[in-house]
Parts: structure tokens; sequence; C-alpha cells
């Protein structure tokens, strides 16, 4: 039993850019939400495809509670952001799975008259749930560049990447959400 994680393009769009990214998981920039499956082969002389219904045994059961809810602490730095696409005051959010972690209005950057260019300085510790047993399994992370509340830009990472507590700071490059179309 292990849970699958489903990644795809923004519900708000449609297009080609938006069925690539729901196809093609290397594409998408939003994460869809979660399955739980249970599969298992058997050898046969004459192979055949079964679907049923789980049968919750007392195996299933013992499975089951191995899954317990999981604390998780993120930690991250949102420093500056160059060559951005427009001098506004965009926000940049950090997603696990469905939760996700706001910058709010940068420090410096449109306001003080800085092109292309914002500065947050901003420290996130927070500690979340999660039904995944370890990094390995949980959702990638995406670091999005809003325009208000639209994600135009992003980088996605596996958590996995995360490790290091006194990882050193480091630039990121973000990709442009083409189903948005905004880069």
């Amino acid at each position: 039993m292990k849970w699958v994680n489903l990644f795809g393009c923004n519900a708000d769009y449609t297009g080609k850019e938006a069925d690539k990214q729901n196809d093609e998981i290397d594409l998408a920039s939003t994460f869809k939400g979660r399955v739980l499956i249970e599969y298992m082969t058997i050898d046969e002389k004459h192979p055949i495809m079964k679907i049923r219904a789980l049968q919750e045994d007392d195996a299933y059961k013992r499975r089951l509670e191995k899954m317990v809810i999981k604390k998780y602490q993120l930690q991250a730095e949102i420093g500056a952001a160059i060559a951005l696409p427009d001098s506004k005051n965009y926000t940049i959010r950090i997603s696990v799975g469905e939760l996700h972690w706001d910058t709010g209005k940068p420090k410096q950057g449109k306001d003080q008259k800085m092109s292309h260019y914002a500065r947050w300085s901003v420290r996130f510790s927070q500690t979340f749930e999660s039904p995944h047993q370890h990094l390995g399994t949980m959702p990638r992370v995406f670091i999005y560049l809003m325009d208000g509340k639209k994600p135009i830009c992003f980088w996605r990472g596996s958590p996995l990447d995360f490790k290091d507590p006194e990882a050193p700071q480091r630039w990121v490059p973000f990709e442009p959400d083409r189903a948005v179309g905004k880069v």
C-alpha cells in the first residue's frame, strides 16, 4: 500500500499547454492530490488483469496502522529575485502538496522604483503533518512567483533536496508556467 502523488496543470487553465502538463508529469506545475493504492503481481502461466476491492482483513489493518500521520518541519528563507518579468509587487509561495506558505509583499521592489527586482528577506519555520512516512514519497516542492493570486513561474524539486538544515543559500531558476502564458 502506498501513496501516489498526482500532478498536472492548475485547474483554472485550459488549452494545449495545460493538456501537456496534465499528460506529462515532468511538465506539471501543480500538485493535484494523492491516491492510496495497493497492487501486487502473481506469477501466472496465463496472466490476467484483475481489479478488486480492498479486503479489509487483519493484514490490511496492520498496514494501515503503519501509515501514521508524521510531523515535518519546513525551514526556508526567501531572499531576493532578479530578472523578474515586470516591475510589480510579486510574492513567493512555497507549496508542498496541498499546503502552502506565502511571503507577502516584498520589502524592496516596485515601491522603491526598482526595476524587475524584489527582496523579501523572509524566513519560514513551519511544522506540518503528512501521511507520508518519509521524504522520498512526499509530493514535489513547488516555489511559485505569484502575480496576485496567480502563479506565473515556478521551480520544482524533491523534498529530498531539503534535508540539510545547514544548506547554503542558492539561486533557483524559475520556469514560466506555459499554461498561464504571462512570461
